[in-house]
């Protein structure tokens, strides 16, 4: 059977959300405390004047802003206005309320405690009464997409600090998993690498990198790419043996047979590392034909190798970029090479800080020359530092590192169309059938156009081109990026901490009731309309609003602009005389509070949907498209289980007195299932049922008429 698509919860959440059942109205509480808003008397007079002036021939959207801002920088509630400086200032709200400023989608009617209702219902899939559930849902996947994207860039600039602050040493190494901090910056110092460890071939094993550089690891090396088991070649052999060397010491060392923790009868490390002194000797006796042998079999073309010791010689092994090798410090990579070319002796006990106790080098050093051992101990310290690199092979490393081929061009062969080879010389003495390339830092590569025939130049541009094989990429060049202490930078924090992660959130997460809140009345704005519904009546009581209630009366009879603006101006006038009077100081006081702190977390809310690019007032109808995805994305939201989340938001507004309610609720727990389930490998059968149809269709076949 097909993997389905919905199970059968999500199936009930979705014709339930399709037939508009299964969301919850706006809480009981703040409807209540809006409608008891609304009700007071000069509410109802500012409320009546607006919709008379509405329906004027006469009026002027530049009144009609005038009309609905009326105190609105003293005291807003008593023209059911959005505050203004100089009390507070709310962008995204007059953006939405007032007509010369506002979008197509502004609603009627008018008044700050109806925007409230209206956006509370809107998030809700309520639209003047009517519901649209397809708007519910487009909303919220889209809200939560928002929250997820802008959680993410908070909690990673967090974990940039936190998490990758105390091991960053520059941004280059940090974005080539650290294999640009094996050398310098100079220039070409890391394509001159790439070119030396090419010419290595398969010298270095990298899943044996604890014994790089000693005579051990490189006959167990050539024992390995020869297929030469428990032995080696036979002028090596005899090498070993004349020097000491018994059949069984030689399988002791190319099987690196050490005593260890999945080794608990090898040898000890003393005894282990007298063959290798004995092996060392062996080592530089072996020249000419056999090294050519030795060379040929591991693929190294390396210039001016005169001894297979010199395998184990930084300085021999990386011709063009030894100076510029690096290891890494507490204080950041330093260079193994001093600038007369010598070896950094003071490394010794650096390296040890990278590499396991004890760090090796002075036993390797009892075995090859002192500074050969320190080298290769620092660059082995400096290799371990790439991530995954037991992964890859050597000449992996070197084609990640600079894109290459070994194949050398020849005037004497032809070619097919795409193939690459490299314009540099071969090795006279290898026997090697093809040939392998010493590539140096200047070789240009080349790729045929076409077929190319024979004692055709790599010259002629109708067969060949010069290509670039690509590499990785630095920093070089990017000075900002290049001189950065920390990952990310402190303006950049800075930036991200107060203008990004502004959520309730731990760490400023941006959370579901951040930016719906007011579908669930998650900041408790009824506590702050009642609080505001007592105050005006206290002011009304008190006779305080009388000539306001008159300004707002005289409007019903206003017989043109002028009169309208006339009354306007009396009524900002009333609430001036009214702010500025000290008995009704503390009433003002905690009016103006409540007022602020609703039109605070409204506009919160109306920042994060501008960001987002989401206006509730403009989404499509009737579309059900979103339905299916909401109700698919259920189990989802049900993992997502923390305070806020779309979990704990989704059963806040999920009606359980009607099926696909039930539905929500059961498919959000139906996720959580899983999550425990898979987290103990019980996970079941896929519990989706097969969406294709009964018998599928079958296609090409032509319809008769």
């Amino acid at each position: 059977m097909a993997n389905g698509v919905l199970t059968p919860l999500e199936i009930n959440a979705a014709a339930g959300l399709m037939n508009n059942q299964g969301v919850k109205s706006l809480p009981t509480a703040l409807t209540t405390a809006i409608a008891t808003f609304n009700g007071k008397t000069v509410i109802v007079n500012w409320l009546a004047a607006v919709n008379y002036y509405q329906a004027q021939t006469f009026k002027t959207q530049s009144t009609l802003d005038l009309l609905l801002s009326i105190g609105a920088s003293t005291i807003p509630a008593l023209g059911d206005a959005i505050p203004a400086l100089p009390l507070a200032n709310f962008p995204y709200l007059t953006q939405e309320y007032l007509p010369t400023q506002s979008d197509a989608s502004t609603l009627d009617p008018y008044g700050f405690a109806d925007l409230v209702q209206q956006t509370g219902n809107a998030y809700l899939g309520i639209y003047n009464d009517t519901r649209d559930l397809g708007k519910f849902c487009q909303g919220f996947m889209a809200m939560q997409g928002y929250i997820t994207t802008t959680n993410s860039l908070i909690n990673s600039t967090r974990n940039a600090a936190t998490y990758l602050g105390p091991t960053f040493t520059n941004m280059s190494n940090l974005v080539s998993n650290n294999i640009a901090s094996l050398v310098d910056d100079s220039p070409g110092a890391l394509g001159r690498l790439a070119t030396d460890i090419a010419n290595q071939g398969l010298l270095t094993n990298t899943q044996t990198l604890n014994e790089y550089g000693t005579p051990a690891a490189l006959l167990a090396q050539l024992s390995k790419v020869s297929n030469t088991i428990n032995g080696t070649l036979p002028a090596v052999r005899d090498a070993l043996q004349d020097q000491g060397l018994t059949l069984q010491d030689i399988s002791n060392l190319v099987n690196i047979n050490k005593v260890s923790l999945f080794n608990p009868s090898g040898l000890t490390p003393n005894e282990f590392d007298k063959l290798q002194k004995k092996a060392y000797p062996a080592l530089v006796s072996i020249t000419d034909a056999a090294l050519q042998d030795v060379l040929d079999i591991l693929g190294v073309t390396t210039p001016n190798v005169s001894t297979m010791a010199d395998l184990l010689n930084p300085a021999v092994m990386f011709p063009n970029s030894y100076t510029n090798l690096l290891t890494p410090s507490p204080a950041g990579p330093v260079p193994i090479y001093q600038t007369n070319g010598a070896v950094n002796m003071n490394l010794a006990e650096t390296v040890g800080a990278f590499l396991p106790a004890p760090s090796g080098c002075d036993e390797l050093a009892k075995i090859i020359p002192p500074d050969q051992a320190v080298a290769n101990k620092s660059t082995q310290a400096a290799v371990q530092q790439i991530t995954n690199i037991p992964l890859a092979t050597w000449p992996e490393l070197a084609q990640t590192i600079q894109g290459f081929d070994r194949n050398p061009w020849d005037v004497n062969s032809d070619y097919l169309a795409n193939d690459i080879v490299a314009a540099a010389p071969v090795n006279p003495n290898s026997t090697l059938q093809p040939p392998l390339a010493v590539l140096s830092p200047a070789t240009v590569f080349y790729q045929a156009i076409d077929d190319v025939p024979a004692g055709t130049n790599i010259n002629n541009t109708t067969y060949w081109e010069p290509i670039t094989l690509g590499g990785l990429n630095t920093m070089t060049g990017l000075d900002q990026i290049e001189a950065l202490t920390n990952p990310v930078a402190a303006a950049t924090t800075n930036y991200i901490n107060n203008s990004v992660a502004t959520g309730s959130g731990t760490d400023g997460n941006i959370t579901m009731c951040d930016v719906l809140g007011t579908a669930i009345d998650y900041n408790n704005l009824a506590a702050q309309f009642d609080i505001a519904s007592a105050a005006v009546q206290t002011l009304q009581t008190a006779g305080a609003l009388a000539t306001l209630n008159t300004a707002y009366t005289n409007i019903l009879v206003a017989a043109n602009d002028a009169a309208v603006l006339t009354q306007i101006t009396n009524a900002n006038s009333a609430i001036a005389t009214l702010y500025a009077n000290p008995t009704y100081t503390a009433t003002v006081g905690t009016l103006n509070t409540a007022w602020i702190a609703i039109a605070t977390y409204l506009n919160k809310e109306k920042t994060y949907q501008v960001k987002a690019g989401i206006d509730y007032f403009a989404l499509v109808s009737g579309e059900q498209n979103s339905i299916v995805a909401f109700s698919q994305m259920l189990s989802q939201y049900g993992r997502e289980c923390q305070t806020c989340g779309p979990y704990d938001f989704l059963q806040n507004i999920a009606d359980t007195t009607t099926l696909a309610g039930q539905a929500m609720i059961g498919s959000l727990r139906e996720g959580e299932n899983q999550m425990k389930l898979a987290e103990n490998k019980l996970s079941g059968a896929d519990i989706k049922p097969d969406p294709a149809p009964p018998v599928p269709p079958a296609c090409g076949v032509e319809i008769a008429n």
